[in-house]
């Protein structure tokens, strides 16, 4: 049996951080692993070439963004994790992740729902109604679980 995924979808802000900090938490009280999902568009005026740079780019600051949070939230931590960037909407990337691994829970900050109706007008009710996994949102300031 494969072992249990948390799915954490971030945008690096502070609401985004909470829910991460949850999510590991979680993750260690139930012996599950976390997938840590940071999605981006990638809007080029230009060719191919200033695409890719752009890319590269925009993936080696998010990475470089994540190690800072290792260092305070994830130091020590005896939870599993990988950190992964996609392409797109996070409506539809998160959709994606769940139709192709096994997900058992998603944990996001309220500030990634403010970006759901983006993609194809699909508002966070009608995300919820197709996703048949839990689902946790986690606001900016929680207190005394974490």
């Amino acid at each position: 049996m494969s072992k249990r995924t948390i799915l954490c979808a971030i945008d690096f802000s502070e609401s985004s951080l909470s829910a991460l900090r949850w999510a590991f938490k979680l993750a260690e009280l139930t012996q599950a692993q976390v997938t840590i999902l940071f999605c981006y568009r990638l809007i080029s005026f230009g060719d191919e070439l200033e695409s890719s740079i752009m890319k590269r780019d925009i993936e080696a600051k998010a990475v470089e963004q994540f190690h800072d949070i290792e260092k305070k939230i994830m130091d020590f931590t005896p939870v599993p994790y990988e950190f992964i960037t996609e392409i797109g909407f996070f409506s539809s990337r998160i959709e994606m992740y769940i139709r192709k691994s096994s997900v058992s829970m998603l944990v996001m900050g309220n500030s990634v729902i403010a970006n759901f109706n983006e993609h194809k007008n699909l508002n966070f009710d009608q995300f919820l109604l197709k996703t048949k996994i839990p689902v946790v949102i986690v606001p900016t300031e929680i207190n005394g679980f974490i």
